[in-house]
């Protein structure tokens, strides 16, 4: 113990020195480690020299790499810019073609607007300078009351479809101009007429006879009704049911409504050949006004009915009302074609010249409504 505190106070005393320490640092070494230290340490430099010299020489070959890059990016951003350039270019010379088309299109419009007004305006003062041109209408007169027998003395009108000048004349009479008062009639003639416009269009002559009896044989049927002398006589309404002038006359009605409306007024359906005889009359003309179909006179080239009595030209000899168009008209008369269906007389508002006096339809079931089918009734008349 004693030698171990001598020895720590030498040292004490004497520092350690390198060469002090020499054997100590054989005895333990100290001296392989430290040269080894050194080696490494130079063997480290070397390395760490090599290494930053290639890092250093990396660095200038990326940056060497980078510079070229760049220099494409330019290069890139070049292009872009002078096919930006190019887009802005064409965009505007695509904009200016549109444009330069939409004016040339516009100006087209206008030309062909400015020749269409030109041409509606030429076509106004053609027609201002010589309105003939473009009317077709012709002069038509219609005679109120028509032709055929009557029971007394008569007043005749003459209306015209449009403005022009109406003449007319008596049997035995010269052409006088129609001033629009009207002409009486007061015995058995025939009435002339006939008319011009003012741009020369004509209608050519025509003429209604007129009958005058007097009025005792009317008393042998009701006041709505009209007596017809053929056969063993008979009387009929004036005008389609209701039977009354200036109301519409009751269509799409089956057989047994206009049988049953009939008989609650005291009345009946007409047969086949009454209705014929009182709408032909003594003449047995095929239609109620003549011999040849008129599509002006009664309402058989139209859309829809009309009221009753509303073509006053329309009017049998007897006096009675649409016989012609209209409605169709229910009889009590089997048809011959198929016996369970009944004849159906008179054509409707679009029958044309089918619509006479004699033709015979039974198409129609019984049971069943028909939009242009109406009805009139008719009477025995009383004994005189």
């Amino acid at each position: 113990m004693i030698l171990l505190l001598c020895i720590v106070a030498w040292i004490g005393q004497n520092q350690f020195s390198s060469d002090t320490l020499n054997p100590f640092k054989k005895l333990f070494g100290h001296g392989t480690h430290q040269s080894g230290k050194e080696n490494r340490s130079d063997s480290m430099s070397d390395t760490a020299k090599k290494n930053i010299v290639s890092v250093h020489t990396d660095t200038v070959n990326r940056s060497d790499s980078i510079l070229p890059a760049s220099g494409k990016s330019t290069a890139v951003k070049s292009s872009l810019k002078s096919a930006e350039d190019t887009g802005k270019i064409s965009a505007a010379k695509v904009a200016d073609s549109i444009l330069a088309q939409a004016i040339k299109d516009s100006a087209k419009v206008d030309s062909l607007r400015a020749d269409s007004v030109a041409a509606v305006a030429a076509a106004l003062a053609a027609a201002a300078q010589s309105p003939c041109a473009s009317d077709t209408m012709m002069p038509w007169v219609t005679p109120d009351p028509a032709g055929g027998l009557h029971y007394g003395a008569v007043s005749v009108v003459l209306s015209a479809n449009k403005i022009c000048r109406v003449e007319y004349r008596l049997s035995h009479g010269a052409w006088a101009d129609y001033s629009g008062k009207a002409v009486a009639i007061t015995k058995s003639d025939t009435l002339f007429f006939r008319a011009t416009d003012s741009c020369g269009k004509k209608m050519d002559e025509r003429f209604d006879a007129y009958t005058i009896k007097a009025d005792q044989s009317v008393k042998r049927c009701p006041g709505d009704m009209i007596f017809v002398d053929a056969g063993s006589g008979v009387c009929i309404d004036r005008f389609e049911w209701p039977n009354r002038k200036g109301v519409k006359p009751f269509s799409n009605v089956s057989f047994y409504q206009a049988n049953d409306s009939c008989f609650l007024s005291g009345k009946r359906l007409c047969t086949t050949k009454e209705w014929s005889d009182a709408c032909s009359g003594p003449a047995k003309s095929r239609y109620p006004y003549g011999t040849k179909y008129e599509p002006r006179i009664c309402v058989t080239h139209d859309t829809a009915r009309l009221k009753s009595g509303a073509m006053p030209e329309c009017r049998s000899w007897y006096g009675a009302f649409d016989m012609s168009g209209n409605l169709s008209e229910w009889t009590s008369t089997h048809s011959e074609g198929n016996g369970d269906f009944y004849n159906v007389m008179g054509g409707f508002w679009q029958s044309a010249g089918q619509a006479d006096c004699f033709d015979e339809r039974y198409s129609y079931f019984p049971q069943n409504r028909h939009n242009p089918v109406g009805f009139r009734c008719c009477k025995d008349p009383t004994a005189q």
